[in-house]
């Protein structure tokens, strides 16, 4: 499994940037192989994230604890997905969420010092590092626009056709929270598709 996990993550990098194949190997090589068990946790809220995990496997779920002890969905992670929490990774501070496997994971991880150094050694990689970091601020502002200005059926719609996978996997109070509504919101809206299909 390792070799395939280093294989998927291969190839996603080098879909982002071609950088030299060396170059490229020398950081790779660095990641490591992690199964993660339905459940537990890559780190909690409050805690400092030290390591990027990419999924070559399994699905997991990044949230928040409101002041009345619901938790706010802020996003998930599925395969070729990278996950951390990037603002306690590059400040080392602490989490303002959590991150949990939803499912029995397989995750390729560095940890920041390991990529710190990568960075720091191959202006490649501190490239790489700002592809990656400019395609999570990207989605991220996107989703907070869809939360800000679509609809309830909207937002559901668009996961539909954006991310068809998470609709089955995720818990439907967790897939109501992300999508800004409530379960009963969500039960409605996805019972208005059904007749209109």
């Amino acid at each position: 499994m390792m070799q395939d996990g280093t294989q998927q993550l291969s190839q996603y990098l080098r879909s982002l940037y071609s950088m030299p194949e060396d170059i490229l190997q020398e950081g790779i090589n660095l990641f490591q192989a992690v199964q993660v068990p339905k459940g537990a946790f890559l780190f909690r809220e409050g805690m400092i994230c030290r390591e990027l995990a990419f999924v070559h496997y399994g699905l997991l779920r990044a949230f928040s604890l409101r002041e009345d002890g619901r938790e706010l969905s802020s996003c998930f992670a599925m395969e070729h997905d990278f996950a951390c929490d990037y603002n306690s990774l590059i400040h080392s501070v602490p989490a303002s969420k959590s991150i949990q496997a939803l499912e029995d994971c397989q995750l390729m991880v560095i940890t920041h010092h390991n990529l710190q150094q990568l960075q720091d050694r191959y202006p490649a990689w501190q490239h790489m590092g700002k592809i990656l970091a400019d395609k999570e601020f990207i989605e991220k502002e996107r989703w907070a626009n869809r939360l800000r200005l679509d609809n309830a059926a909207e937002r559901y719609q668009y996961i539909l056709e954006e991310q068809p996978g998470l609709i089955n996997r995720v818990p439907v109070n967790q897939l109501a929270s992300y999508l800004g509504m409530t379960t009963r919101t969500l039960s409605r809206v996805r019972k208005a598709l059904c007749r209109q299909q």
